[in-house]
């Protein structure tokens, strides 16, 4: 798996524009390179050798359901999508992201989830320049709503992406068992968390995140022309 953790390296270091259709795009295409690997690779791999389980703590992320709640959301969302599952460790009101997972899950979720924040921390910045001399509590509105919006235009992007493969890819992008019953053992049954942030909403500012995601799927497909990606 690690030439295909480098192709998804490449695939998203090729997607630095501030376009969101390209964010959403790199995302979206990494899955599917994730995907058609593990169809190639299961006729002759190893099931012992792939049961092993790893834990990766995120270094220098944190978040709180009061500062940036929508990082709840878009851990839940990269995990579930790759092949992996979030929690986090608590201490106080902070939350430090944890993702478990088959150690070739787990590196590559990681380094998705690392593109997934930049660029929404990039477009919130984006955002809050129209906004100059707004009051604090309104710019952390906008920085949320860009958030939200962002990532339920993700869910949509991926959706669309499973109902489009949902033959060809079968449980290949589900989380194993394994891993699912790991992260119970440590965490227990998982809790809603509330989030009044969620009902605080600046419309506009979410539009801008969740049209774009929405809209990805009539774009073409970032990558699919680079022959270096795909070989």
């Amino acid at each position: 798996m690690a030439d295909i953790r480098e192709k998804i390296q490449k695939l998203l270091a090729l997607s630095k524009s501030p376009n969101e259709h390209e964010a959403y795009a790199a995302l979206v295409k990494a899955r599917e390179l994730i995907a058609k690997n593990k169809l190639d690779e299961i006729d002759f791999e190893d099931k012992e050798k792939k049961k092993v389980i790893k834990t990766m703590e995120l270094t220098g992320i944190s978040y709180s359901m009061r500062r940036n709640p929508w990082m709840n959301d878009l851990k839940e969302v990269i995990a579930e999508n790759y092949c992996c599952k979030s929690f986090a460790k608590r201490i106080k009101k902070t939350r430090y992201i944890k993702f478990m997972g088959l150690e070739e899950d787990v590196d590559m979720c990681t380094d998705v989830f690392w593109y997934a924040l930049n660029c929404i921390n990039d477009g919130i910045e984006k955002e809050k320049k129209k906004y100059k001399g707004a009051k604090t509590k309104d710019l952390t509105i906008i920085a949320n709503s860009y958030g939200f919006g962002f990532i339920d235009g993700l869910k949509q992007a991926f959706e669309k992406q499973n109902q489009e493969n949902e033959k060809g890819w079968g449980l290949v992008l589900t989380v194993p068992e394994e891993v699912i019953d790991r992260v119970n053992e440590l965490c227990g049954k998982p809790k809603k968390l509330s989030c009044k942030a969620a009902n605080e909403i600046h419309p506009d500012t979410y539009s801008a995140g969740y049209a774009e995601g929405k809209q990805f799927t009539t774009r073409k497909k970032l990558g699919e022309e680079n022959e270096k990606i795909e070989s």
